[in-house]
């Protein structure tokens, strides 16, 4: 322990010297400043454990001095070195190829004691039993994490199995439904009572069957047989039909398919202006800037007599309304509005 008094007293001085010869481990503990005093010879190349805040020693203090000299009272220097001294020839030996001559021989190689064997042989089954309960583990944790991934998938495939089954039943039912009304229809020759009908079930199959573009699709396949049959070649009641499944892909952003309905549509029914709003939107949203821009200004100010005379540039404005809260959107329907006028 040092402090100025031990640092000057010559009996320390003594068993300092003493320790060294006795071959003894010195660990110099400084309990404040030596206040300028300087400590024994044999002392002085040794590291110190400061148990006060040194200026010249960050963080050191009581707490940090006892840490460093617990641990250093529990380090087997001679253990330390000696195996630094075999590590560093085994080093040695694998970088420079292993070569036989480089191994050790001699009092380098000492056969371990019963004592150690038995430890490093209670170590390895310790070991081995801690690594077994760990794949146990890691075994018992997999095979749940399966199992649950298996039930959840029966599960969803039970799911989709159900949910597709109530679709088909839906979608036969839906044009159940839709062919006896075209029967009605058809039998009357009243588009008028046809359009009510058809929204109703458009709402229907909206609601129901989640696949209104399918089924459209399928009812224009019905009616355009239906008055082809009655008349001869397909008329009003199916380019309204045509209509609504260009309206049934616009919801499903298949833009191609709604122009592909809508232009079948207008062959139909060329004197539509509502047939003519499909057209518009499907070029708009396809890219085809000029031609839907050329055909949304065709019509400013007419009314669209299907429509209970609602002005062209009004039914725009709806539309690209309704579009809008489908998620489906194109940056030249702010430029529209602003040519026609409209707002949104």
């Amino acid at each position: 322990m040092l402090s100025p008094s031990s640092a000057r007293s010559e009996i320390c001085d003594w068993e300092v010297e003493e320790a060294a010869r006795l071959n003894k481990r010195i660990l110099p503990v400084n309990c404040r400043p030596l206040d300028g005093v300087s400590p024994p010879l044999r002392l002085r190349e040794l590291n110190y454990v400061f148990f006060y805040e040194e200026p010249k020693l960050p963080d050191s203090g009581f707490g940090t001095g006892l840490a460093e000299l617990v641990t250093a009272l529990n380090t087997d220097f001679d253990w330390l070195r000696e195996h630094t001294r075999y590590l560093q020839r085994a080093m040695e030996w694998d970088t420079g190829g292993r070569p036989a001559n480089r191994l050790l021989s001699g009092n380098d190689i000492r056969e371990p004691t019963a004592l150690q064997l038995d430890f490093i042989r209670a170590s390895e089954e310790e070991a081995e039993v801690r690594t077994s309960e760990q794949r146990k583990q890691l075994e018992a944790i997999a095979a749940a994490q399966t199992a649950r991934e298996v039930a959840l998938h029966e599960r969803e495939q039970a799911f989709r199995q159900a949910a597709e089954a109530q679709r088909r039943r839906a979608r036969i039912r839906n044009i159940a439904i839709a062919v006896s009304i075209l029967a009605g229809c058809l039998a009357f020759g009243s588009l008028g009572v046809f359009t009510r009908m058809g929204h109703a079930v458009r709402m229907t199959i909206q609601a129901e069957s989640g696949e209104a573009l399918a089924f459209g699709k399928d009812l224009a396949a019905i009616v355009e047989a239906a008055e082809t049959k009655r008349d001869g070649r397909p008329g009003e009641f199916t380019a309204k039909v045509l209509e609504a499944v260009a309206d049934y892909a616009f919801v499903q952003k298949k833009f191609s398919e709604a122009l592909d309905a809508a232009n079948r549509a207008h062959t139909f029914l060329p004197n539509s202006l509502s047939i003519e709003t499909m057209q518009a939107h499907a070029l708009m949203f396809l890219g085809r800037r000029d031609e839907a821009n050329a055909l949304y200004l065709a019509h400013k100010g007419e009314p669209i007599p299907e429509l209970n005379n609602k002005l062209w540039e009004q039914t725009i404005a709806d539309d690209f309304e309704a579009f809008r809260k489908e998620g489906v959107t194109n940056p030249m329907m702010a430029d529209v509005e602003k040519e026609l006028g409209i707002s949104h």
